[in-house]
């Protein structure tokens, strides 16, 4: 519910002060919006939030459109091209520093214990048998 909450208020501040209909109705509209876009299967439901939200805001002004438009161009920014962003370099720092343990201490690259032990699932045996056969 939070993050419901904050990306309908990435678009209510996004919203200029001619066409904003006030939180309740922005909050409304957004969750309308982006429940039929979860429905749709859509990447990201791409096209048709968007379609559903400036219907659902009744302006007819192609000026004002074009605000809304522009505010749901913010929206997309915020709530997924910078999370994003900021994710792909976390992954990439992330590897760059695996790559330099391994490079560091290539022969401690033993196979990890398993997570969870089942049966059938002995981590012993398991690195007996990769003893046996070279990688």
């Amino acid at each position: 519910p939070l993050e419901l909450l904050g990306a309908a208020g990435i678009l209510y501040f996004a919203l200029p002060e001619a066409v904003n209909p006030g939180p309740i109705a922005v909050i409304a509209i957004f969750l309308a919006s982006f429940s039929v876009a979860l429905v749709s299967n859509a990447p990201g439901g791409l096209g048709v939030f968007e379609l559903v939200f400036i219907t659902a805001m009744q302006i007819t002004d192609p000026g004002q459109k074009d605000a809304i438009i522009a505010a749901v161009i913010v929206f997309r920014v915020f709530y997924f091209w910078i999370p994003a962003l900021i994710s792909v370099v976390v992954v990439l720092l992330y590897e760059r520093s695996r790559l330099a343990d391994l490079a560091r201490a290539p022969q401690a690259s033993t196979v990890p214990a398993p997570p969870v032990v089942a049966p059938g699932l002995d981590p012993n045996r398991i690195e007996k048998k990769l003893e046996k056969k070279p990688l």
